[in-house]
Order: C-alpha cells, then structure tokens, then sequence
C-alpha cells in the first residue's frame, strides 16, 4: 500500500496556490455575505405582556369566571378573528401576522403574564402591530368574559321558573292540608313545611346568584395590556454570524488546501498514466 505522497501535494499546491486562494476568497465572501445580510439585520421585535383582570371582591360569578379563562388554551385566545382583525387596521395579510407572532401563556404554578411579541421590519410597524395586536386580544378575552356570564344568567333565568313554581305549588298544598281539619296530619304538615323551607331557599340562592351574575357582568375581566416596548433591531447574534463565518473560512480552507490540490494531484497522476505505460512497452 502506497503512503501518501506529500511532494506531489505540495508540488500541485504551488501550481495551483492562485486558484486556492480564489476559493477561499469565495467561501468567505459568501459566508460573509450571508451573515450580514441586511434583510436579516433589519427586523424589530416587539414584545408586550398582558396581565388576567383580577376582579373585585364583590361578586363571586366573576372570580369564577376569570379561573375559566385562565384555563383556556392558546388557541381560545389568539383566534383567527384577532389576526385578521389586526391585518385590517394594517397592510400585513393575517399569513404574515400569524407567522412572525409568538404567543406564550404562562406557568399555571408560577403564575405571571401572557407573552406577546411580534417582528417587524421596522420599529414602528413592529409596534403598531403588537398595539393593534394586544388590543384585539384585550377586546377578545373581555368578549368571551361576557360570554361566559351572559351563559350563567341564561342558565339562571331557565331554572328561576321552575323552582319558583314548586314554592307555589308547596304553598298551596300546605294551605289545603291546614284547612282540611279532617286530614290534618301533623306529620304531613311538618313534611310540608320542610320540604317547602327547602325549596324557597333554593329559589333564594337562585336570585342571589342572579343578582352576582349581574354585578359580574358590570366588572371588567379577560385580560389587560400591561406593557408593551420595541427591542431593536432583532439582529443575528454574534455568536451566529461567527459561526456562519468560521464555517466560510473551514469550507475555504478545505477547498484551497485539499479538495483543490487532490484533484489536481489526481488528474496528473492519470495524464501521466498513459505515458508511462507506453515508456514501458517500448
């Protein structure tokens, strides 16, 4: 087995040392090219944090409620209809809205903000967006606490009927039982008080928590823009464009130092073949 013959990879290094430097040259260039590219470095990320309403102590309903929102999923909140709503007050098609939009809930255990952010190819657009972007969101969530509510009096309001005609139904038949003397049964009648003490607090309950569903609609809930601000520009880092150009340099140093003078030493090698055979045969 032949070893390697580095007096010939030098000797094709030198014949092609101008041809190798070009070739480094162009791998750096272009790596260079890429990672200073400027429709890279001229993006902006705006970024915004929006906080759940924390409603007041006076109605019950809304707390409740607001624990159901903050259960919902990402994608109860940043619907189709916020995007398109906010590519109506712009000239960005939703496509391009949903694609340069990050949304992140947070921690259940830890608690916090929702994490808005949006990239743009300048400062204002980036927070024009975002703006436009968390507004939607804001007018969204409170949709969807009304929502919820409007469901809880509805729900109300159907079993409200019912319950108030059993009070009525109970009343009458105490009152029948207590004029009938010829029936009377005390223990028919202490039923009857019970069962009709029972229902009229149960209606009670109902009208109150009527009255709480109400009071809950009349508080504000979903969520709120806490902050909202532009960091600029949303460059490559520095140790990404220092990677895009060391791997430039290593691919111009394996083009100029090896993959030039090997294919060069082999294309001799088989030019030369020919003629030392003929050598041999004369």
């Amino acid at each position: 087995m032949t070893g390697f013959n580095w007096q010939r990879y030098t000797r094709c290094l030198n014949q092609q040392k101008w041809l190798s430097l070009t070739g480094f040259i162009v791998c750096v260039g272009i790596s260079g090219a890429i990672a200073f590219r400027p429709w890279q470095t001229s993006l902006y990320q705006a970024q915004g944090v929006l906080l759940y309403e924390k409603p007041l102590d006076i109605s019950t309903t809304a707390t409740e409620v607001q624990a159901q929102i903050k259960q919902l999923p990402e994608a109860a909140i940043l619907t189709e209809a916020v995007i398109q709503y906010t590519a109506e007050q712009t000239s960005i098609s939703p496509q391009e809205i949903a694609q340069n939009t990050t949304f992140e809930l947070p921690d259940p255990q830890a608690g916090g903000g929702i994490q808005v952010m949006y990239v743009g190819r300048d400062s204002e657009q980036a927070r024009e967006t975002l703006n436009l972007l968390m507004a939607g969101l804001v007018n969204h969530s409170q949709g969807i606490y009304l929502d919820l509510i409007r469901t809880k009096i509805d729900t109300i309001q159907e079993q409200i009927p019912g319950k108030e005609a059993q009070v009525e139904e109970l009343k009458v038949e105490l009152q029948n039982q207590t004029a009938d003397n010829a029936s009377n049964d005390p223990q028919l009648l202490l039923d009857l008080e019970k069962r009709l003490e029972y229902h009229q607090e149960k209606y009670a309950e109902l009208l109150i928590f009527l009255d709480d569903t109400y009071t809950a609609m009349q508080l504000t809930g979903g969520v709120t823009i806490a902050s909202s601000s532009v960091i600029a520009p949303n460059e490559l880092s520095h140790a990404n464009i220092l990677s895009i150009l060391s791997l430039g340099v290593l691919s111009g140093l394996g083009l100029g130092l090896i993959v030039i003078p090997l294919v060069s030493s082999t294309s001799r090698q088989f030019s030369q073949q020919p003629t030392t055979e003929t050598a041999a045969d004369s």
